[in-house]
């Protein structure tokens, strides 16, 4: 299964959405299935936390640094693939449909390794599905 950034997040702090995607990558989990993110999300995931307190004033500081504690826990079990392998791919596919880089790389990840996409975005969602990469509904 590939993870992106907005699930990261949930799996470390509340908010809606953090139930389901505790309850899908614990299941996962129990199943010994393996779960993959490009290098990037990790950049994205700290940022988004970062955002959740600096910016938002929805969690303490002391919420925001265990929920970084946690992420890189949660980062040392990922298969984290370089973007430079993913690259070539990621820019095709990003032309085809319309997206950012930094999105496109978990549709060539989820492409390239032939497996299941996890987000809540919904752009990446109806791109993946575009694309014909099997997504998790969030």
């Amino acid at each position: 299964m590939i993870l992106d950034a907005s699930v990261l997040v949930k799996l470390v702090i509340t908010e809606p959405g953090s139930e389901r995607a505790r309850d899908i990558v614990r299941s996962a989990l129990s199943k010994g299935e393996a779960m993959a993110c490009p290098d990037i999300a990790l950049a994205e995931a700290l940022n988004a936390l970062w955002k959740q307190h600096a910016l938002l004033g929805r969690i303490s500081v002391d919420a925001f640094k265990g929920a970084v504690e946690d992420l890189l826990k949660l980062w040392g079990i990922l298969h984290v693939r370089a973007t430079e392998e993913l690259a070539v791919l990621a820019c095709k596919l990003a032309l085809r449909v319309r997206l950012p880089i930094y999105d496109a790389l978990y549709l060539a990840l989820a492409e390239k390794a032939q497996d299941r996409l996890f987000t809540f975005d919904e752009k990446l969602e109806k791109a993946a599905r575009s694309l014909g990469i099997q997504v998790l509904p969030p």
